[in-house]
C-alpha cells in the first residue's frame, strides 16, 4: 500500500517470499499479481507441522513478517466453525450452506432463525456429487457411489457446498452444530480414469495421434459434429482410418486401470459373484483371463474345468494387496486364435500374434521375423525411458519461459503507468495548446500496450499449448513405461514414440521478446512554440543502428517482399509500435510503389509491394524517422519472364548438380534440391544461390523429397533398398520406413499434421510412423507417381502417369 493506506503497484522484484518447513528445509513459493497491488503468494508443502514464511517489500519486513504457518494434515478437517449455542460464531441447527461472492461461507441456523456469514480459507474442486443426509456421499455423474465422506466424523449432515476456486467442502452437521471444511483433492484424482467430453469412466477408450484418450461413443459423436475431426483436447486434426473410430488403436492401458478399480471395489463386501451372480459374502478371485470376478465355489470349479483349469486367478488377499495396475493386466488374445494369449510380435509386419500364428501366417523365414514380446518390448521402452529423459529438461525449459511471459506481462501494467503519469506531467503545463496532441500521445501508449500485451499473450499461450501437449505426451509415455504391460507397450509404443520425437524436434520460440517503453521530451517547455509538431512522442528500447533488412528477390507483377526485424540495444529483436515504421519505395520513373507493412511476429516485419515494371527500384526504410542501416536499398526488379537467378552447374563438387529430381523449401526459407545422380541432398541460399550444406542420402534410386514442420527432410527412393526415409535437419537419418504396400514409392507430400501421401503405384495415406491410414483414389488411380497438396481446401493433387490426367482429390 502506499502512504494513503491504498493498494498500489509495484515490481514483482521489489518483493521476496521465502518459506521454511519444520526442518528449516526450503519450501518453494511463487508470487502472481492478482489485481492491483494485490499479490498472491503461494506453496506446496510436503509434511505436516510449523512452517514460517518471511515476507519483505524493498527488503523490510512486512508488519508481523516472518508469519507462522500450521500445516494439517490431508485427512484432517482444515478447521471446525461454530459450537452449540446462540451467541456471535455458535450455531444452533444449521440447516444449510452457501459461499457467497467474496467466498466467505454463508450458514443458514433453523434455530436462531438467521444467516451468519463466517471467513472462509480453503475448497475442492471436481464435477461428481456429493449428496448430504445421513451419510455424506461421494458420486459418479451416474449416481453409482464412489465413497461416504467423513465416517465416523459426522454425525448427521444435511447440507453441503463447494468453493470451486479451492480444495474445500463445507458440510453443516445438524446434530453435532458444527460446519467441518475438508480437504479432498486426493478423492477425486481418478481423472486418468474420465472421459474429458462426457465426464464419465472411459467405455471403448480410444487413443488419438496426440495421445489423447476418449470414448469410443464420444469420438463418434463428435465425428459427425466437425469435418475435419479434432482432438477435443488439443484441437489437433485427425484424419480416420477407413473404418472411422472403430480403427483407432485401444487404450489397454486405461482398461486395465478400470478392470483393476472395478476388482479392487468387487472384492470388497455386498458385491456378488460375476458367474453365478449369488455368494456376496464370500471371498472372491479373478481370472485374468475371462476378466471376471467369482467367488469360492465357482473358483473351484474354474480352476477343475479343461478348458479353464490353466486360466490365471488371482484371490482375494492378493487383490487387495495390489497398490498399483503394474501386477494386474487382463491377458490378450489373438483376433484370430481366440483362445490364444499374444507372446510373440512380428518384427517384419509389426504385429502382435500368438504361437499359432508363427506357424500359419507368420512363420519364421525372409518375409516374417517373429520375436517373444518381452525382447522386443525391452527395447521399446528403453527408447521410451530415453525420450523421457530429455522431456524433463525440455519441460523445464517450457515452463521456465512461460514464468518469464508472466513477469514481463506482470510488468507491462507498472510501466504503462508510469509513462502516462510523465505524459500528464509534460502536458498539463500545455493543456490549452495542446490538448489534441497529448490524446495522440495517449493513444500511442496504449497502442504500444496492447500491441505488447497481444504479443506477449499469444507468445505465452503459444508455449503454453506447446507446454500441454509435451506434458501430455510424457504422462502418457510415464504410465506405458511404468505401468504397462509388455503388449501395451508395443500396441502404442510406436505412436508414443513418433509423439515425443515430434514434439521433442519441434523448435521453439521460448523467448518473449518484449522490451521497456517510456514517454520522452523531444522538447523543453519553454521551446514549443516552434516545435510543437514534435512534442512528446513513445520510444520503445529500440536501437535503429541494429536493426536489420533482408530484401527478397523480386518479379515484376508479383508480390515481392523485404524483411525488417526492429532490435533493441542487446540485438534482440523487439515490438515497436507500426507507426514508428516508415517504408517508401520509387520504381525506375521515381513514382511511387504502395507498400504495406505486417508483423509477422515478435519484432519482426514484412514490407510487401507489387512493382508494375522492371529496373532499378528503391527501398527506403526508416524507424524513429531515421535510416536502417543500408537505406535506401537498390532493388533490382526482374521481368517475370526471367529466372530470378539459376543455382548450380553439372558436376557433383559443391554448389553443383547431377540429375537433379527433387526441390523443396525448408523451414528457414532455403532451397534444398534432391540429386539422383549424386544420392545426396545439396541446400541453397535462396537471395544468392550459394550452396550451404549437403549430405548423403540411401536407396538406389532417389525420387522425391519434402520436409515436415519441424523442419526434418523425407526422402522417397525406389529400387534396391527402396523406402521413404526421414533425416534431421543437420541430415542425420532419422529412421526408414518400408512395407510390402508400397514397394515403388516415388511421389511425396508431409501434411502439417505430420501425416504423409506416398505415390508410386497405390496411393497411400500414412500415419507418421509410417502405419497405413487407407489408400487414396482405390480403383480409380492407374499408377499415380507425383502429388501435392492444398491443405487450406482440403484437396491432394495426383498426377496419373497411365491415365494421362491430373486428378484432385480430398484427403
Amino acid at each position: 500500500m502506499n502512504r494513503d493506506g491504498q493498494a498500489c503497484v509495484t515490481t514483482s522484484k521489489a518483493i521476496t517470499a521465502s518459506m521454511k518447513d519444520p526442518s528449516r528445509a526450503n519450501v518453494p513459493t511463487k508470487l502472481d499479481m492478482i489485481s492491483g497491488g494485490v499479490w498472491e503468494i503461494s506453496y506446496l508443502p510436503k509434511v505436516t507441522g510449523d512452517h514460517e514464511l518471511e515476507v519483505k517489500v524493498n527488503s523490510q519486513h512486512v508488519s508481523g513478517s516472518p508469519f507462522g504457518v500450521y500445516v494439517q494434515n490431508r485427512e484432517t478437517p482444515v478447521f471446525t466453525i461454530g459450537r452449540e449455542g446462540s451467541g456471535v460464531g455458535e450455531l444452533k441447527y444449521p440447516e444449510d450452506v452457501v459461499v457467497d461472492r467474496d467466498g466467505n461461507v454463508a450458514v443458514l441456523e433453523h434455530a436462531n432463525k438467521r444467516v451468519q456469514i463466517f471467513d472462509a480459507n480453503k475448497v475442492l474442486k471436481d464435477g461428481r456429487m456429493v449428496v448430504a443426509g445421513g451419510p455424506c456421499l461421494l458420486l459418479q455423474p451416474d449416481g453409482s457411489l464412489i465413497r461416504e465422506i467423513g465416517k465416523g466424523r459426522l454425525k448427521y449432515p444435511i447440507c453441503v457446498t463447494a468453493d470451486e476456486s479451492r480444495d474445500v467442502l463445507f458440510i453443516t452437521d445438524y446434530e453435532a452444530h458444527k460446519m467441518s471444511s475438508k480437504m479432498s483433492r486426493e478423492d477425486f484424482d481418478d481423472q486418468f480414469l474420465t472421459c474429458p467430453v462426457c465426464m464419465l469412466h472411459f467405455r471403448d477408450p480410444k487413443i488419438l495421434p496426440c495421445l489423447h484418450t476418449f470414448c469410443r461413443e464420444c469420438l463418434q459423436e463428435w465425428a459427425t459434429k466437425q469435418q475435419p475431426l479434432e482432438c477435443p483436447t488439443c484441437r489437433t486434426q485427425v484424419s480416420l482410418p477407413d473404418q472411422g473410430v472403430d480403427g483407432l488403436r485401444t487404450n489397454f492401458y486405461v482398461n486395465n486401470l478400470l478392470d483393476f478399480a472395478a476388482v479392487k471395489k468387487g472384492v470388497g463386501p455386498g458385491v456378488p459373484c460375476q458367474v453365478c451372480e449369488g455368494n456376496v459374502k464370500g471371498s472372491k478371485s479373478w481370472c485374468a483371463d475371462c476378466a471376471t470376478l467369482m467367488c469360492e465355489s465357482c473358483t473351484a470349479v474354474h480352476r477343475k474345468l479343461p478348458a479353464t483349469k490353466d486360466h490365471e486367478v488371482t484371490t482375494e488377499e492378493t487383490l487387495k494387496a495390489y497398490r498399483g495396475v503394474s501386477k494386474f493386466q487382463r491377458k490378450r488374445h489373438c483376433h484370430k486364435h481366440k483362445n490364444q494369449e499374444l507372446v510373440f510380435y512380428c518384427e517384419s509386419c509389426k504385429d502382435l500374434i500368438c504361437t499359432a500364428c508363427t506357424v500359419v501366417d507368420h512363420r519364421p523365414g525372409k518375409d516374417h521375423n517373429p520375436v517373444e514380446i518381452a525382447t522386443v518390448a525391452k527395447s521399446k521402452k528403453e527408447t521410451l525411458q530415453g525420450l523421457l529423459r530429455q522431456i524433463d529438461p525440455r519441460l523445464k525449459e517450457i515452463q521456465a519461459s512461460v514464468v518469464e511471459a508472466e513477469k514481463k506481462m506482470t510488468n507491462l501494467i507498472p510501466f504503462k503507468e508510469v509513462a502516462i503519469n510523465k505524459t500528464n506531467t509534460y502536458f498539463h503545463q500545455l493543456i490549452d495548446l495542446l490538448q489534441e496532441r497529448r490524446k495522440t500521445i495517449l493513444s500511442q501508449i496504449d497502442e504500444q500496450c496492447r500491441a505488447d500485451g497481444k504479443a506477449l499473450q499469444t507468445k505465452k499461450e503459444a508455449i503454453e499449448f506447446e507446454l500441454a501437449g509435451l506434458t501430455s505426451a510424457q504422462t502418457f509415455c510415464q504410465q506405458a513405461v511404468e505401468h504397462g504391460s509388455d503388449v501395451h507397450i508395443l500396441e502404442v509404443g510406436n505412436q508414443v514414440q513418433a509423439r515425443a520425437e515430434t514434439l521433442l524436434t519441434k523448435e521453439l520460440d521460448l523467448e518473449s521478446n518484449w522490451s521497456e517503453f517510456q514517454f520522452i521530451e523531444n522538447t523543453a517547455v519553454t521551446d514549443f512554440a516552434d516545435e510543437i509538431g514534435n512534442l512528446g512522442g513513445l520510444q520503445p528500447d529500440v536501437d535503429v543502428s541494429k536493426c536489420k533488412v533482408a530484401v527478397k528477390p523480386a518479379v515484376q507483377g508479383f508480390q515481392c517482399v523485404a524483411i525488417l526485424t526492429t532490435m533493441n540495444r542487446d540485438g534482440r529483436a523487439c515490438v515497436t509500435n507500426s507507426k514508428a515504421i516508415t517504408a517508401n519505395m520509387k520504381d525506375p520513373s521515381r513514382a511511387n510503389v504502395p507498400t504495406k507493412l505486417d508483423m509477422r511476429r515478435e519484432g519482426v516485419w514484412e514490407i510487401s509491394y507489387l512493382p508494375k515494371v522492371t529496373g532499378d527500384h528503391e527501398l527506403e526504410v526508416k524507424v524513429n524517422s531515421q535510416h536502417v542501416s543500408g537505406s535506401p536499398f537498390g532493388v533490382y526488379v526482374q521481368n517475370r519472364e526471367t529466372p530470378v537467378f539459376t543455382i548450380g552447374r553439372e558436376g557433383s563438387g559443391v554448389g553443383e548438380l547431377k540429375y537433379p529430381v527433387g526441390v523443396v523449401v525448408d523451414r528457414d526459407g532455403n532451397i534444398a534440391v534432391l540429386e539422383l545422380g549424386n544420392k545426396r541432398v545439396q541446400i541453397f541460399d535462396t537471395n544468392k544461390g550459394h550452396s550451404l550444406k549437403r549430405f548423403p542420402v540411401d536407396g538406389e534410386h532417389p525420387f522425391d523429397i519434402d520436409v515436415d514442420s519441424n523442419g526434418r527432410f523425407y526422402v522417397t527412393s525406389w529400387g534396391e533398398n527402396y523406402g521413404t526415409r526421414r533425416y534431421s535437419q543437420e541430415g542425420q537419418l532419422l529412421d526408414t520406413i518400408q512395407s510390402d504396400s508400397f514397394q515403388t514409392p516415388l511421389g511425396l507430400e508431409v501434411l502439417k499434421d505430420g501425416r504423409m501421401v506416398v505415390a508410386g503405384g497405390p496411393c497411400l495415406l500414412l500415419q507418421p510412423d509410417g502405419s497405413l491410414i487407407r489408400e487414396i483414389g482405390k480403383g480409380r488411380l492407374k499408377y499415380p507417381i507425383c502429388v501435392t497438396a492444398d491443405e487450406s481446401r482440403d484437396v491432394l493433387f495426383i498426377t496419373d502417369y497411365e491415365a494421362h490426367k491430373l486428378f484432385p482429390l480430398e484427403h
